[in-house]
């Protein structure tokens, strides 16, 4: 019987390694898949003669959302391709000030008319598009200026030096406080890019670059551990590690982590642990394997909680109970307390978590929206006119006022919208609707020829059509001359 025991335990703890192990390999394989490679030509050789190179663009993006971005960048980089060779610059101002761009410059091309400069003017307004936007151009002793930005005198600006007979010597940003007569030129022009593409050999070039730059890239995943947590549902810990060698010598590291939520093989991404309490699955989750019974019970499970929000203030923990909510206080800022809350049955099931910046009234009506058991009240009352019938002449307005439950309007995200005749005319919304509502309507836009029919209706959030009205007050108002 003992070896028997061992030997269950054995398999056991073998089918969860062996599962652990796809959990990571299926996440590896989303992540690889997310990643996308995408270049782009910028200028051409074919668009214009200053520049006898072409300027692209390439780039690695990891096609998920993290810290509230859509994307996240692995490497963004420019080139100047030229004679089959390229060269890699991290932002386009290094670009247009590097000696290779300098040297890619038609020998031909002299800076020494307005017309000259309208033209170069065109190319840096392609490649560093706030010059278009909000650019000037001048011209000082040796120099040309070609600003982007004048804040009270102070020029932001590429200084293009010019020999006596208008040969490109240098070109470099500059800031500094001058005084300047614009020189007309046509501010619209640049090169489109939209129709530019790029052919199988510039393609290669730039993978080649890409190649080059980034030294290494890797995911390390492995599974998110915290103690005394049970899910239905597998956490991930994913390292991205990125190391970049640059053209210019400059080298970059950096990691990125995150978290995967691994739901039947549907994969989502969490910024870090704390932001594992406002997602929905995480929480359905957690209610699903876990009571809280009981002070004793409420404690271990602020112990999850401790290991989730990390930057929480010991002086102003507290665990306690009101009503069928449980209230695990982690913060204090002024007279706001920020925590997690708990929603609860009488068996101790969790019904609902949620993690709020400032436990309100509202928040709390918020919680008590997922019992079933639970019924909001909106108290949604007319107030003004007295009477919900009513006469008036064209040069009359009629004045509106409705009361209602802010906290349960709020916490059920509702809005008013108005209607006239069964059409919506308005509607009021917030973050935060406040009581009381008020509206006036001239009586001049009414139906002059008979009754007219107000609604204003209590609307849940995402719905148009009264029919789907939580509440309704109609208001009749009859056109009398």
């Amino acid at each position: 019987m003992k070896n028997l025991k061992l030997l269950l335990v054995a398999m056991l703890i073998l089918t969860g390694s062996i599962s652990a192990q796809k959990n990571i390999a299926d996440a590896q394989n989303y992540l690889d898949q997310k990643l996308k490679k995408t270049s782009s030509l910028i200028l051409s050789t074919k668009q214009q003669d200053i520049i006898n190179a072409d300027i692209a663009q390439a780039r690695i993006d990891l096609n998920i959302s993290v810290n509230n971005y859509d994307v996240m960048n692995i490497i963004n980089l420019y080139f100047i391709i030229k004679n089959g060779k390229t060269y890699s610059f991290r932002e386009l101002d290094n670009l247009i000030t590097s000696r290779e761009f300098l040297e890619a410059i038609n020998p031909k091309f002299k800076l020494q008319t307005n017309e000259d400069a309208e033209k170069l003017r065109a190319v840096l307004g392609t490649l560093d598009k706030k010059i278009i936007r909000r650019g000037k151009v001048f011209k000082k002793t040796g120099y040309w200026g070609f600003s982007w930005e004048d804040w009270f005198g102070e020029i932001k600006y590429y200084k293009v030096k010019v020999s006596p007979k208008g040969k490109i010597i240098k070109i470099q940003k500059a800031k500094e406080k001058i005084e300047i007569t614009e020189i007309p030129v046509n501010r619209s022009l640049y090169y489109e890019n939209e129709n530019l593409s790029l052919d199988g050999s510039h393609k290669k070039l730039l993978d080649k670059g890409l190649k080059r730059v980034l030294r290494t890239y890797k995911f390390t995943v492995k599974p998110l551990e915290i103690e005394n947590l049970s899910l239905n549902l597998d956490l991930l810990d994913v390292n991205l590690g990125i190391l970049k060698l640059y053209d210019d010598g400059y080298a970059e590291g950096n990691n990125q982590n995150f978290i995967l939520i691994n739901e039947n093989q549907k994969f989502k991404t969490i910024s870090n642990k704390e932001e594992l309490l406002y997602d929905k699955s995480f929480q359905k989750a957690v209610a699903q394997k876990h009571k809280i019974r009981n002070q004793n019970e409420a404690e271990k499970f602020e112990g999850i909680i401790n290991q989730l929000i990390q930057n929480a203030k010991p002086e102003y923990r507290k665990v306690y109970k009101k009503e069928n909510i449980w209230y695990f206080i982690r913060d204090k800022f002024f007279d706001d307390l920020s925590g997690v809350l708990v929603l609860v049955n009488s068996k101790g099931e969790i019904l609902h978590i949620e993690y709020f910046n400032k436990i309100t009234d509202e928040a709390i009506t918020k919680m008590k929206t997922h019992d079933p058991n639970f019924k909001l009240d909106y108290q949604f009352k007319l107030v003004e006119p007295a009477t919900k019938k009513i006469t008036a002449s064209p040069n009359d307005r009629v004045r509106v006022n409705i009361t209602f439950n802010e906290n349960a309007v709020n916490a059920n995200n509702c809005y008013i919208a108005t209607y006239l005749n069964d059409e919506m005319m308005g509607f009021s919304t917030a973050s935060s609707m406040e009581s009381p509502f008020r509206d006036k309507i001239p009586v001049s836009e009414l139906n002059q020829n008979g009754k007219n029919s107000i609604k204003y209706a209590l609307m849940p959030a995402g719905k148009r059509d009264v029919k789907d009205a939580i509440e309704v007050i109609e208001i009749e108002v009859e056109v009398k001359n």
